[in-house]
């Protein structure tokens, strides 16, 4: 009995494993509905639109105009992530090679500069979701607030202590919570 179930399962493995189980990997690695709809509803990120978007938000923020900062910083937010995705997945083949092809690659500069600004994209993205906390703290807005601080604190590298720190005091504020 436990030799016939044994023989079931290797046959339905196989068939599983066949020409009909390929194909549906095909059509799952060839769907780009998602990305498609991305970026017909967000526009397709760049460099320069991302870092001119950061400029002009930061600027409002920093004086005080959270009214017109924080609609910005939502939108560079968002693009920021996009962008630093995208350079992120052009080094997705070293990333996701065994570690004997990576020894057998050489790291240019030009990867290592890519995975670099991916990283400073995520961490103006991360700045920037702060402020937007920041900004519906001061409009009175406290789930939104608290919305953006949390999502923050899920993002932030430690290293960011200072973001870090202001993110966490905010949420904890908000929450009339007080460390012991």
């Amino acid at each position: 009995m436990r030799k016939t179930f044994l023989i079931a399962a290797i046959v339905a493995a196989m068939s599983v494993s066949g020409p009909a189980f390929s194909q549906m990997e095909d059509r799952g690695a060839l769907d780009l509905s998602d990305i498609e709809k991305r970026i017909q509803e967000q526009g397709l990120p760049t460099a320069p639109r991302v870092d001119a978007a950061w400029e002009k938000a930061h600027k409002l923020f920093e004086s005080g105009a959270c009214d017109q900062a924080a609609p910005l910083l939502k939108k560079f937010s968002r693009d920021a992530n996009a962008l630093s995705n995208y350079i992120a997945v052009g080094l997705e083949p070293f990333y996701g090679a065994s570690y004997d092809d990576r020894d057998r690659f050489h790291v240019t500069d030009e990867l290592v500069s890519a995975e670099r600004r991916a990283n400073v994209y995520r961490e103006l993205r991360n700045r920037a979701m702060v402020m937007i906390a920041e900004c519906a703290v001061k409009a009175g807005r406290h789930n939104e607030a608290a919305t953006w601080y949390y999502r923050a604190l899920e993002l932030i590298d430690i290293k960011n202590a200072d973001l870090w720190e202001r993110a966490r005091k905010g949420l904890y504020g908000l929450i009339s919570f007080t460390p012991r």
